[in-house]
C-alpha cells in the first residue's frame, strides 16, 4: 500500500468516516453566452438599458433557467445602485 493510502486510512479509523478522495482538477463546465432578451420585443438588452429603466422606477423581471445568471445580474444592478447611491447621485 502508498504512503498516501496509509494515511487515508488511518485517518478514516480515527474519524470513523467514510471520506471519498476528490481529484484535485477542477471540473471543466462549458462556456455558453447567454442574452437577456426583451420579451415584448425579442431584443438584446444591456445592464445599462435595465439600470435606467430601474432609475426611472420601471418594473424588471428575470426569467431563466438554473444557472443562467439571474442571481449575478441582480448582484450587478444592486452595487451599480449601491455606488450611485454613496456617490450622492442617487437617492433611494
Amino acid at each position: 500500500m502508498e504512503k498516501a493510502d496509509m494515511k487515508h486510512n488511518q485517518q478514516r479509523k480515527r474519524t470513523g468516516k467514510s471520506e471519498r478522495r476528490r481529484s484535485t482538477e477542477p471540473k471543466k463546465i462549458p462556456y455558453i453566452p447567454l442574452g437577456i432578451l426583451n420579451l415584448a420585443s425579442r431584443t438584446a438588452v444591456s445592464l445599462d438599458a435595465i439600470l435606467a429603466a430601474l432609475l426611472k422606477g420601471q418594473d424588471c423581471v428575470l426569467l431563466g433557467d438554473y444557472g443562467a445568471g439571474k442571481s449575478m445580474t441582480l448582484r450587478y444592478l444592486h452595487g451599480e445602485l449601491k455606488k450611485r447611491h454613496l456617490r450622492g447621485d442617487l437617492w433611494l
